[in-house]
Order: structure tokens, then sequence, then C-alpha cells
């Protein structure tokens, strides 16, 4: 009837616009990273259900073409309540009608000459960094359609995926691009077939690399999560070393939180978030130097027990030649690590804790981390 009226006066009726679903959105990608912390983990069975609820619930609405504004804010605020609720604190659901807090805006990349590089060090123990991938989440990855939203996101995805053999892979790069995947799921489902496909593309990437340098899959790993970047020159630059601060922000970056760009100090929001993750725990050494090898042991130790109330313990000793060199603080850290094959020695049974790190060791000790 309206649009027959409309028509009495020569003009057309105007096409309803979809409802904003920005506010939803930004509160999924918060939720979905707040899984992944602590107050997560040690909330109830009962308050982890209803937060898990209210996701699906929410992420159920944000795929729904036709939803409506008054249908969208309802989600928002349930959500929002739901997690407020894993810290302990009292239902603060807004009220859909009341306008809502204003977003974070997205972290930006640090300024300066911070270049983060990915690997463990040791000739390659590429065995022990596969992983088992657990059936029944391949299984949810290949029946979730994941649509990319923007023109931009679809020539990236493109680009990324034009020498991937597997669609299971090629689904996890669309998931990760869309933002539903976090980089340890990533890492823990892509295929080795596919870390062996973007290898051979990495010499394109990076003009001072090559497919058999020994450190190669998870450099193509590491750099499509953005993780660890390469310098304005093309070059990867894998035998420079790295400093505390720049390990703390790649591992910041691991965890998936995201931080507020403050142009006086860009490592200090890093810091903050490091600290309340526990990755800072009996770290006394100056993170603005070269980082060793017994350094970056206590650090990558901390990002895996992270979660622990109390120290774990390494079930064996520490067989190397130089542990008595190893800093007394440090060497259950390197032993831990060692059981867990995060880290390796030297071929004539050293360890060589002094001894500064390089990016590319770091490249794979991240990758072996994530894996864990």
């Amino acid at each position: 009837l309206k649009g027959a009226e409309a028509e009495l006066d020569g003009k057309e009726e105007p096409t309803p616009q979809p409802a904003d679903k920005t506010a939803l959105r930004e509160a999924i990608a918060k939720a979905k990273a707040a899984k992944e912390t602590v107050k997560y983990q040690k909330a109830t069975a009962e308050k982890k259900s209803a937060f898990d609820q209210a996701l699906e619930q929410a992420e159920a609405v944000e795929q729904k073409a036709d939803a409506e504004e008054a249908e969208i804010a309802e989600a928002t605020a349930k959500l929002k309540g739901a997690e407020a609720e894993l810290d302990g604190k009292e239902n603060s659901t807004p009220n859909p009608q009341e306008p809502q807090e204003p977003q974070e805006p997205n972290p930006q990349e640090p300024q300066g000459d911070i270049i983060l590089p990915l690997t463990p060090y040791v000739p390659p123990v590429e065995e022990s960094i596969v992983a088992v991938v657990p059936p029944v989440k391949e299984e949810e990855i290949k029946d979730e359609k994941i649509a990319l939203s923007s023109a931009e996101d679809l020539l990236k995805f493109n680009r990324l995926t034009k020498d991937l053999s597997k669609e299971e892979d090629k689904e996890l790069v669309k998931q990760w691009i869309a933002q539903k995947l976090t980089a340890k799921d990533f890492i823990q489902k892509f295929s080795e077939t596919g870390l062996k496909e973007f290898a051979d593309d990495v010499a394109t990437v990076f003009n001072d690399e090559s497919r058999t340098n020994w450190y190669a899959k998870e450099l193509s790993a590491i750099r499509l999560l953005n993780l660890m970047k390469g310098y304005e020159d093309g070059t990867f630059r894998g035998e420079r070393e790295i400093t505390g601060k720049e390990y703390i922000t790649v591992l910041v970056r691991a965890l998936g939180n995201t931080v507020e760009e403050r142009k006086e100090d860009w490592f200090a929001p890093y810091k903050e978030a490091a600290e309340k993750a526990g990755l800072l725990r009996n770290v006394s050494f100056d993170l603005s130097k070269a980082l060793s090898r017994e350094e970056i042991a206590l650090l990558s130790y901390n990002f895996l027990t992270r979660e622990q109330d109390k120290p774990i313990m390494a079930k064996t000793a520490l067989n190397v030649k130089d542990k008595s060199e190893i800093t007394k603080e440090y060497q259950n850290a390197v032993a831990y690590l060692y059981e867990e094959n995060i880290l390796t020695g030297y071929e004539d049974g050293t360890y060589q804790p002094r001894k500064n790190v390089k990016r590319s060791e770091v490249l794979a000790i991240v990758y072996r981390l994530l894996k864990h």
C-alpha cells in the first residue's frame, strides 16, 4: 500500500537499510579473546555455560541478515553481561535502549625499528613440532561457513591460499582473516602439507630467505599471523639479535591481546599486558638489551605456565655439558622446555646459555610454544 501510494506521487519507496551490527561484532571479538584468559578458565561451570550460550546466540544474530536493531542490541547486552559475570561482578548488562560505551580503537603497530622474528633455536626438529589435531575440531571448521566481509579480505585470502592444496587449510586461513580463530588454534590445526606449501613461497616474501632454510615453514606461518614481520627493504634478517622488549611484544600478540598504542612509549602497553598475563614473573634482567638463551628460556617458560598457581618443575635433570654455566634461577625453565621439545641444545652437548638469540631462533620458539 505504501509503495502504491508513493507511486501516485512519482516517488519510489526507500529501501530499508540493514541494522548496524558494529557493536555486536566488537562484543563477539572481545568475548572470544576473553575465552583465552585466566578469568574464563577460573570461572564456575555455570558462568562458563552462560557465557558460551550468550556468545553462541550473539554469533547467530550476527549471521542473521534480517536481524532487527532491538534483537542486535539485546544480544550485545547479554554477551557483555555474561563476560562481566566471569570477573565475579554483578551482571552489568546495559539497557539496550541506552547508548553504548565507545569501543576502544584497534591497537596499531609499535613505532620504531622493531621487527619481530619467530623461530626456536636448534637444527630442524620438525617432527617434534607436529601436534595431533583433534578430529572433532577439524569437523567444526569444515561445517562452519565463514563469509569474508570485504573485497580487501577476499583479495588477501586469494593471495594467501593460491598455493594451498587442502580445502581444510584454506578454510583455516579464511577463519583467521575473519578473526574467528586464535593464533594458537591456527598453528595447531594447520596441516604439515600447508606449511610446506607456504615455505615454498617464502623467497617471494623475503628476498634474503629461502625455502631450504631450516626455519622456512615456521617463518611462513608466523608471518601470516602477523606475530613477526620483515623490514621495509624486503628482508627478514634471521641472523639479527632480538631484544627482550621485542620478544615480549611477540608473546603478547601470540596470546591474542590487544593494546592501545602510546606514542611516548610504544612498549609500555605491551609490558602492562605481559605483567597481567604473568609473562614477567621472576624477570629481573634488562629487556631493552639483546636476549640471551637462558633469558628467553625463562620468558618462554612463563608463557607456557602462565595460568598455573605454582611453578611447574621439570621431571628430569637437565643433561647438558655446560649446566653449571646456566644461572641457577633459570635452570628449571631450561630443563622444562627441554622436556617439552621447545628448546634444544647444540650438537656438542652444550646449551650455551649466555649466547644471544637470533630472530630465526625466536621464530621457531614461538611456533613451538603455540603448537604445544
